[in-house]
């Protein structure tokens, strides 16, 4: 579809330099300044999906160097941050502040709303906000994370189509600007890793995270 539209494409750009049309009212469209950005946009049209797929391939690289730098010699016990349950669950199983969370922390929500007293409710329903806030977040991030991942979806099928309006003269920029926003896509995925296994990882080395 976007081949047909390059003889739209080539049709307008004929059209702009018979008439000495110019670009932001300086530059005049001639064919020295109209073809080889025709041709560069041909050339990343046709590989879009293989660049797009080099992006992802790079995104998942660092990931895996993310989870080598923080858990080094055991990469696979990094937290996966896809599952919004998975995420909830380590957040008890692995206490990234000590005494407040994990697996005493929810002992002692436990206990706190059985022992029926003053204290012991108080620190019950503070568990509970803490365990619903952290629930809450790990739905919004799974959200966030599906949206994206639509995102990238849509960026592989529309960047044709925008690498294409990029052909025109004054709309180089949109060319670039499909990589981009395929990039910020997908680096969601390795930021949003780093940043749920950062504690995690400085509790494992001993580097206490209690609050004051």
């Amino acid at each position: 579809i976007a081949y047909v539209f390059y003889v739209v494409i080539m049709i307008v750009i004929g059209f702009m330099i018979m008439f000495r049309n110019k670009i932001g009212g300086q530059v005049m469209v001639t064919l020295g300044n109209s073809i080889p950005k025709l041709i560069l946009s041909l050339l990343l049209v046709t590989f879009s999906f293989a660049i797009i797929g080099i992006i992802i391939d790079i995104g998942g690289m660092i990931r895996n160097v993310i989870a080598n730098l923080l858990y080094p010699g055991d990469p696979i016990s990094a937290i996966e941050v896809h599952n919004p349950f998975i995420l909830f669950g380590n957040f008890f199983l692995k206490s990234p502040i000590p005494g407040t969370t994990g697996l005493a922390g929810l002992v002692g929500i436990i206990g706190g709303l059985i022992a029926w007293g003053p204290v012991g409710i108080t620190l019950g329903i503070l568990g509970v906000l803490i365990a619903a806030i952290v629930l809450i977040g790990a739905i919004k991030l799974w959200i966030v994370l599906l949206k994206t991942y639509f995102g990238i979806l849509v960026n592989v099928i529309t960047a044709p189509f925008t690498i294409l309006f990029g052909a025109l003269p004054g709309n180089e920029a949109s060319m670039l600007n499909t990589f981009k926003s395929a990039a910020r896509n997908i680096l969601v995925f390795p930021v949003a890793f780093a940043i749920v296994n950062i504690p995690y990882a400085f509790e494992g080395r001993g580097i206490k995270l209690a609050f004051p």
